[in-house]
């Protein structure tokens, strides 16, 4: 398949807003969630097959129409055209962001239908030289970068980059549907962002506070070699070993889900677990015990590890008042559930057992923002991060990282050819993406369902 999956570069141009940024808006500082993120950058891949009558071809107005459009979109969400000051501020500078073109001497059914599907998605995305991983001089990065890829039959891919220190996964959902709605003339459609809410709101430490927290983008050397705090939690090696992590998608229709949720409904407190609750729940429940029947081979005698779970969190509408969906930025927060060594036994954790962990770490989430909202809101969070980043590098315990973007409107985001068949969310895949899992939505012909990708150490993923 990789051999006829040819992808060559037409045009790579460099996209401003169509109006320069106002005086009085040349510079934004971030909010404390901001400053403390990591400069890392985020793959996602938008497919559509396109069943519109005019079949798209790299000669199409569309193309033009994408570009004309973003250059407008940019205006409205000016700091993404900017560059980094520092790791506090951003300059918003109009440099533009990479837009680039590409053709694929491939039909997209054969793509779709390839085995090797997921290891193949990162040539749909821009070239990896962006990426900064730590490694690149902060005032480098860019923000955002595109490559809308056409397929021989007319479908579409439209690859992206986004940098999470700017960007959560609703910050990026907002301008695909701002970009898409200006380029199909839905006017009606467009939400303009807010870059104010979340400083006003969460807002920036002083510097020297920030200085042991900030992942360094210094560049100069190997990011495997950071302090810990500045990893921000990015595993690279276990015991001094090279891990090689893998992917793998698991769908989830809706009768399925139903099936699931009812195997996991379980106590009083939870009467009716989500849809999110009981699919994480099951897909955890078979990778923390493929991880932990790894352990017993590995170690003699085999040790009890615990089991800490991760969660990104949406912090908008647990607010207090809730914050505008329109918000920009990195409105998240993180709560954990912890396991036991399972009513099973220590290699194993039961469906209810976990569900009705993670169902009460969620519950947790509104508390934790109104600390964030507090007065000492900011010394609170860096104070957890720091905690948090000693933990996770003091012991081997098998920490699980999950994220959604479930319900987001990625699924929404229609530039004239259709809604997306399918979101991707892999790219180039790194050993710190170990043990983490990432949620969408996906639509089939009778309804929609949850489709799950996991990154595992490939020896573990074969249990």
């Amino acid at each position: 398949m990789e051999a006829q999956l040819r992808v060559e570069v037409i045009s790579n141009d460099t996209v401003k807003p169509s109006r320069p940024t106002s005086p009085d808006r040349k510079s934004i500082s971030l909010s404390f969630l901001d400053e403390s993120f990591p400069s890392i950058h985020v793959p996602r891949v938008l497919i559509y097959t396109n069943n519109k009558p005019t079949k798209i071809t790299l000669d199409s107005p569309i193309i033009t129409s994408l570009k004309t459009s973003l250059s407008e979109t940019l205006t409205h969400f000016y700091p993404l055209a900017g560059r980094f000051e520092n790791e506090y501020t951003v300059s918003c500078n109009d440099q533009g962001i990479p837009f680039i073109v590409a053709g694929v001497e491939c039909q997209l059914k054969d793509y779709l239908n390839s085995p090797r599907k997921l290891e193949l998605v990162s040539k749909f995305l821009p070239p990896s030289n962006i990426l900064s991983l730590g490694q690149l001089p902060i005032t480098t990065v860019v923000p955002l970068a595109f490559q809308v890829n056409i397929f021989a039959c007319g479908g579409v891919a439209i690859g992206c980059y986004s940098n999470h220190k700017l960007l959560d996964a609703t910050s990026m959902s907002n301008f695909l549907n701002y970009w898409a709605a200006q380029t199909s003339g839905r006017y009606e459609d467009l939400v303009e962002p807010d870059f104010d809410t979340i400083v006003r709101v969460f807002p920036p430490l002083p510097k020297e506070k920030l200085v042991e927290t900030v992942i360094d983008n210094s560049g100069g050397g190997d990011v495997d070699d950071a302090k810990p705090a500045a990893q921000v939690g990015l595993w690279h090696h276990i015991n001094n070993v090279p891990i090689k992590v893998v992917v793998k998608s698991f769908k989830f229709d809706n009768e399925a889900i139903t099936k699931l949720k009812a195997n996991a409904d379980v106590t009083e407190t939870i009467p009716k677990p989500s849809s999110f609750e009981a699919v994480v729940g099951f897909v955890l429940m078979h990778a923390v015990g493929a991880i932990l029947q790894n352990n017993k081979q590995e170690i003699a005698p085999p040790q009890p590890i615990p089991t800490v779970i991760s969660f990104a969190t949406n912090l908008r509408p647990r607010a207090t008042p809730p914050i505008p969906k329109q918000s920009m930025g990195n409105i998240v927060t993180t709560v954990k559930a912890r396991l036991g060594h399972g009513q099973g036994g220590c290699d194993c954790y039961t469906l209810k057992e976990i569900v009705g962990e993670i169902h009460a770490a969620i519950q947790t989430a509104k508390q934790n923002v109104a600390k964030l909202q507090a007065e000492n809101g900011g010394e609170v969070f860096l104070e957890e991060r720091k905690a948090a980043f000693k933990g996770s590098h003091k012991d081997r315990a098998c920490n699980f990282n999950v994220s959604s973007w479930c319900k987001l409107g990625f699924n929404d985001v229609d530039f004239g050819f259709g809604r997306p068949d399918n979101v991707i969310p892999v790219g180039i895949i790194y050993s710190f993406q170990r043990n983490s899992m990432m949620l969408v939505d996906y639509t089939y012909s009778h309804g929609n369902g949850i489709e799950v990708f996991v990154f595992m150490e490939d020896k573990e993923m074969a249990f």
